[in-house]
């Protein structure tokens, strides 16, 4: 998703010469980089395109000679709010070994060695790709690149680039009408790496950047080079000339709703926004549109007109939730720093899907073990993160099961004072799917008639001591059931979760996908919660 732009405030149609006014060349120490010098002059305007050329004679020496423009604005997301950078890029050729850029950079204070910067890249090897990088008081390094390769894609075909550069520290990158983006990093996501003695980080960008375009070549020992490309002359009867054509800049503010320092209500607009609640507990609508919301300090609501039925919530790296409205016109949000979302008729809270969202997978198969020996069904995506988050918080196993014992749920489903051989058949059949062995009910029934497990504890403790290869593949199963209801599909529905609970697991996946699709339909739609940033390999493995 990506914000509506609000107030253009730098533009370029190339429909005469550069104007100095709006753009310099790179000229002084650092127009030398890579295996190319960049020319002192602006690039020409022929048809309306800068085109940026790079020949193979020099007249200054044995290298490249390439051509750069930079603006002379400089642009701060913090003082500016969101900023939109958008451009229309190609090569006229495709010879291989060239590198054109559409960037921004920021040198940092004075006295400071670290710079910013976040880059589209036409790496001209690698025709069908384009590359994203991002750096923040780093070194000039390899940064933190990834490349895309998008059905179709060349680099010699014209493409609208667009990067958001948000104040929260969220940094996103689009390509043409796509509404989605190619790219997200955050502060917490993206570490920025650094050379020469530079620690880089933490963070996303945050220094006011000069926007950039250049067309250079690196040096032959690089990745991205190609023995193809032919050598730097200083012959002017040799040379070789390449371009990259740039069309249709613009620089925008994004819409954008802050908050003050006081508790209070922050409401948006219809649009697509960023919305800064700023500090105190503040309440904060949206109001329509795909909107990035940062609850800022103090404990923070964001507040919907539906019923939670209506919606999919999901968590992305443990950092950050999304809310989609399925069926109305709230759109999708993005929610940082938020550790409420207030529907109609219930509040959850968020931070207990960001901390479950960070932990590993052995504490989500734990917790799923213990729905499957004390409720005997698959957890549902709320609860399940609940407990999980709790045992991240230090809580141990044993007490989580004794509550899962005591809760209401848990009193149902067995007689008010069960026998113990009850509690053993009982944990062998639910659990196990099968009858108890003769030794195994003996030890069990010991374990409880001597008082070293109770009741409380006894399920825990026969869920945890599970050997041999039939019923460990038994667990394993019904884990991966619960895997694929909660964490995959995000279902919250505690009543379908029983049901999924049969041996087979090919009829397992049938009737998850079943809810799913349920849940997605408005006349059957239910809360869903997915935890995607969650590493836990998905259900089912061995199908």
């Amino acid at each position: 998703m990506a914000l509506d732009p609000l107030t253009l405030i730098f533009s370029e149609d190339f429909s005469g010469p550069l104007s100095t006014a709006k753009w310099k060349p790179n000229i002084g120490a650092g127009s030398f980089y890579g295996n190319t010098q960049q020319r002192p002059t602006l690039p020409v305007v022929v048809n309306g395109h800068a085109v940026l050329q790079l020949d193979t004679f020099n007249p200054t020496g044995l290298s490249y000679y390439g051509s750069e423009m930079i603006s002379v604005p400089t642009f701060d997301v913090n003082t500016q709010g969101p900023l939109i950078f958008q451009a229309t890029l190609k090569y006229e050729q495709a010879q291989k070994g060239i590198i054109g850029g559409f960037f921004t950079l920021g040198l940092g204070a004075p006295g400071t060695e670290g710079h910013d910067e976040i880059d589209i890249e036409l790496m001209s090897k690698f025709d069908t790709q384009f590359q994203t990088n991002v750096y923040h008081q780093a070194g000039f390094d390899n940064g933190n690149p990834e490349s895309f390769s998008p059905a179709g894609f060349s680099q010699q075909v014209e493409h609208v680039y667009k990067i958001e550069w948000l104040p929260n520290g969220v940094v996103k990158w689009y390509l043409d009408n796509n509404p989605d983006p190619y790219r997200v990093v955050t502060e917490e996501t993206e570490p920025p790496k650094g050379q020469s003695g530079l620690a880089g980080g933490p963070g996303t960008p945050d220094q006011p950047e000069n926007l950039h375009f250049n067309i250079w070549v690196g040096l032959p020992d690089w990745g991205v080079s190609d023995p193809s490309m032919p050598p730097p002359t200083s012959n002017p009867n040799q040379n070789a000339t390449f371009k990259l054509d740039v069309s249709a800049v613009s620089v925008w503010t994004g819409s954008s709703v802050s908050g003050t320092g006081a508790a209070e209500v922050v409401t948006g607009t219809a649009k697509g926004e960023y919305i800064d609640g700023g500090a105190g507990d503040d309440a904060i609508v949206g109001g329509g549109g795909d909107d990035v919301i940062e609850g800022g300090a103090g404990v923070d609501t964001a507040s919907y007109l539906g019923a939670a039925r209506n919606y999919e919530m999901s968590v992305t790296a443990g950092v950050a939730v999304a809310v989609a409205d399925r069926f109305g016109t709230e759109g999708e949000d993005i929610l940082t720093d938020i550790e409420r979302v207030k529907f109609a008729d219930q509040t959850l809270d968020t931070t207990s899907l960001i901390k479950a969202s960070n932990l590993g997978t052995s504490s989500f198969m734990s917790i799923i073990d213990l729905y499957n020996a004390e409720l005997h069904r698959a957890p549902d995506a709320l609860g399940l993160a609940y407990w999980v988050a709790r045992l991240g918080d230090g809580m141990s196993l044993t007490d989580i099961a004794k509550s899962f014992y005591s809760s209401a749920e848990g009193s149902a489903l067995r007689p008010v004072t069960p026998t113990n051989a009850a509690l053993v058949g009982d944990a062998y059949t639910k659990i196990l799917d099968r009858a108890p062995d003769a030794a195994g009910q003996a030890y069990w029934i010991g374990e409880l008639e001597s008082g070293r497990l109770t009741p409380a504890t006894f399920l825990l403790a026969f869920v945890e001591g599970v050997t041999g290869a039939t019923d460990v593949a038994t667990l394993v199963s019904k884990q991966n059931m619960g895997v694929y209801y909660a964490v995959t599909n995000g279902l919250t529905d505690a009543s379908h979760a029983k049901s999924i609970f049969v041996s087979d697991p090919l009829v397992s996946k049938t009737m998850t996908d079943g809810f799913a699709a349920a849940a997605a339909s408005a006349a059957t739609a239910e809360l869903v919660v997915k935890l995607v940033g969650v590493d836990l390999e998905l259900f089912p493995s061995t199908v």
